[in-house]
């Protein structure tokens, strides 16, 4: 019940072209900014008030799963493949280090 922290198994779900079904319960989830760019995602926040919205959506995202079989554009993940994080890591120490 984290807004701050990402699961880096989303990215590697996402990476893999897996469909992923992110179950909420706070209002400011960062899984769900996150999986917002993802079109095999749907995120259920179990605190909506609408329950019978919660069922539809759910029963939507499970129908549609064996429909579409084609690979994304994960360009959007760039930013959080392992070069760029050790791009981001060797930037910090050499900027302390001068």
């Amino acid at each position: 019940q984290t807004s701050y922290q990402l699961p880096s198994k989303l990215i590697e779900y996402a990476s893999l072209d897996k469909p992923i079904l992110n179950i909420s319960s706070i209002e400011n989830d960062s899984s769900k900014k996150f999986l917002d760019f993802y079109p095999l995602s749907e995120t259920i926040n179990l605190n909506h008030p609408d329950k019978a919205k919660i069922m539809l959506d759910l029963l939507n995202f499970l129908n549609k799963l064996g429909t579409d079989n084609k690979k994304y554009n994960n360009d959007w993940l760039d930013s959080y493949r392992i070069e760029n994080i050790t791009e981001c890591y060797e930037s910090f120490f050499t900027d302390e280090l001068i």
